[in-house]
């Protein structure tokens, strides 16, 4: 699985969270937050769920820094990375698609650049000084934070996981349908293994193969993750914890999708019976009033 991720205890912290578009308000002093692990000790699996249109997509941009919400504050810990796949297919340049996979998120193109630079600088005397020597030990840094010595033979099994064979590395993205390059995509992600990983419907241009192979993965992910996925077995078997999106707010519920279900029934049942005593209570207010007003 590569190098663990940054040991972090609260990942990202939503507080207070509003967010509107003209007079449609999708969140109103919502709040939740991702630790590195749950209540349990688990390691952060979440299903982000609510029927369209509640706001699953625009709670991820906002996450992201995409979209600004209008009140409250998204509090990331510090150095926090953070990988999306997102359900649009991703605009790709002309390359390979083993070479995709590795750009990562474009980070690892500069530090390579950077790390040929110094060497050439470095064989050069009069470059050769304690201030390149200190920002070539950086990019070395970096380079083993990217795990690069073990990226080409990670990259491949994680290409392969999702349905390539070795004979498609070499392949053009041109070559490939949406569906195929959406893999690409899912597989430059898991790549890049993020401290938070967030994935909306991965699943979607999967064969059953591939989507085991993705299932055990994700299992296995030493990150936190957080899914929105209309596959409803693929989610209960893989997430810990569950985000509702519901009237505005986001309710937070242990355990798996069926957890969530007995949960929420018992959520109602509680509303209803506060309900019934409010509606009681006004009764009796009435009646008070007509009898001594």
């Amino acid at each position: 699985m590569g190098r663990p991720v940054h040991n972090f205890s609260t990942m990202l912290h939503l507080n207070s969270l509003s967010k509107h578009y003209g007079s449609k308000v999708l969140f109103e002093n919502a709040e939740a937050h991702i630790g590195e692990t749950n209540a349990q000790g688990e390691k952060a699996r979440i299903a982000l769920i609510g029927p369209n249109g509640a706001g699953k997509s625009t709670l991820i941009k906002l996450i992201l820094g995409q979209e600004n919400y209008d009140e409250g504050e998204i509090t990331r810990s510090p150095h926090i990375k953070i990988g999306h796949l997102a359900q649009e297919l991703p605009k790709f340049d002309d390359r390979s698609i083993l070479e995709e996979v590795m750009r990562l998120d474009g980070r690892r193109e500069e530090i390579l650049a950077q790390k040929q630079d110094l060497e050439e600088k470095m064989q050069h005397a009069k470059f050769h000084t304690d201030e390149i020597m200190a920002a070539y030990s950086r990019v070395l840094e970096e380079m083993d934070a990217l795990d690069e010595y073990r990226l080409p033979s990670r990259a491949q099994q994680i290409l392969e996981g999702v349905g390539f064979s070795q004979k498609d590395f070499d392949r053009n993205l041109s070559e490939l349908s949406g569906g195929w390059l959406m893999r690409v995509a899912l597989a430059r992600v898991l790549l890049l293994q993020p401290d938070l990983l967030i994935l909306d419907e991965p699943t979607n241009h999967l064969d059953l193969e591939s989507l085991l192979w993705l299932e055990e993965f994700l299992k296995n992910y030493p990150g936190a993750i957080l899914l929105v996925s209309h596959d409803r077995s693929f989610v209960n078997r893989l997430v810990n914890e569950v985000w509702e999106i519901d009237q505005k707010k986001i309710n937070l519920y242990t355990g798996n999708l069926d957890a969530y279900v007995l949960q929420k029934e018992e959520r109602l049942k509680v509303l209803e019976a506060q309900f019934e005593g409010q509606q009681q209570k006004v009764a009796e207010i009435k009646a008070f009033v007509a009898r001594f007003g």
